[in-house]
């Protein structure tokens, strides 16, 4: 899965466990629960494809890679024999054809190595009774033809692995694709409860915002409104390090951020330390607040300005 889709996958569980929390103000939208489910069932339903993949793709790399080990060796000790053979009965064709060192043998791509294990064997069977001189027996040849078949049969399940693989990753691009979606559709739908419950309204929000951040080292995520609950855009919020600020309040800010249209800003990879943030935004009071990042935290920060105004406008 590409980050994308993990992204998407990951946030689908926290938006409908979250909807069905809130079921008694959610449920009465209509059409709203409908596509909860069926954002539900495409998590559902990637994981399952997502486990096929994994184990496609492992699966079938550590059958063969095993499988390999057992042809080459197989090969190079009757091949060692023939060649011995070949050097004591001065048979320059069949010395020639068993040249091949364990190294090579080992290096050997998929079919090349096949091919080369199949020649072993039949010059082995042609010289069957001349070998067994040189403690070749026919055990040994037959072991080497069943490593041979069961080689062949894993480039061939290789092969299809792959086609299966592919046509997996496609299906979860389409659910992906369907799940952001209906992510759209349901945020479309919770507009309506916007004025009348927007502490949930905002929370939905802020689990869906994360689907395109869930994969990155995200260590502090601010959202920054007004005393009406709307989202503040240009605040300014300014990071210091407590210990530096406390000394010198005049030094400069490590990092300065400023709200987007939703009134949110996303920092990452943070250090560990507290920290002393001042958030201002001209027409507000100004704020200061102390916030503690220990290694692996995330914190989401909700902030409320209030208009520096004495009569703030209707």
């Amino acid at each position: 899965m590409n980050r994308n889709q993990s992204s998407t996958r990951n946030v689908s569980p926290l938006i409908t466990t979250f909807i069905t929390k809130n079921s008694s103000v959610f449920s009465p939208i209509p059409g709203l629960s409908s596509y909860n489910t069926q954002l539900l069932n495409n998590y559902n339903l990637t994981n399952t494809l997502s486990e096929q993949q994994e184990a496609n793709r492992t699966g079938h790399t550590s059958n063969k890679n095993g499988l390999k080990t057992d042809l080459v060796n197989k090969s190079f000790e009757v091949c060692e024999k023939c060649y011995v053979y070949a050097t004591q009965a001065n048979n320059q064709v069949l010395l020639k054809e068993m040249s091949y060192t364990f190294s090579k043998l080992n290096k050997c791509g998929s079919r090349k190595l096949r091919d080369r294990a199949i020649l072993i064997y039949d010059r082995a069977m042609a010289n069957l009774v001349n070998l067994a001189t040189y403690n070749l027996t026919g055990a040994m040849l037959s072991a080497l033809k069943t490593a041979i078949d069961n080689y062949t049969a894993a480039i061939i399940n290789k092969r299809t692995s792959t086609v299966e693989g592919k046509q997996i990753s496609d299906q979860i691009q389409s659910i992906t694709v369907s799940s952001r979606a209906l992510i759209k559709k349901i945020l479309l739908l919770a507009r309506v409860i916007r004025t009348t419950q927007p502490t949930i309204y905002q929370g939905l929000l802020d689990i869906a915002n994360s689907v395109d951040t869930s994969y990155r080292q995200m260590t502090l995520r601010t959202t920054i409104i007004d005393s009406n609950s709307q989202p503040l855009k240009g605040v300014r919020v300014e990071f210091y390090l407590k210990s530096e600020h406390d000394a010198d309040p005049s030094i400069k800010p490590l990092l300065v951020k400023t709200t987007k249209e939703k009134g949110m800003f996303n920092v990452q990879n943070l250090a560990d330390g507290t920290y002393t943030i001042i958030v201002s935004k001209t027409g507000y009071k100004s704020q200061t607040q102390t916030v503690n990042i220990a290694a692996g935290d995330f914190k989401h920060l909700k902030i409320t300005l209030t208009s520096s105004e004495a009569f703030p406008p209707l």
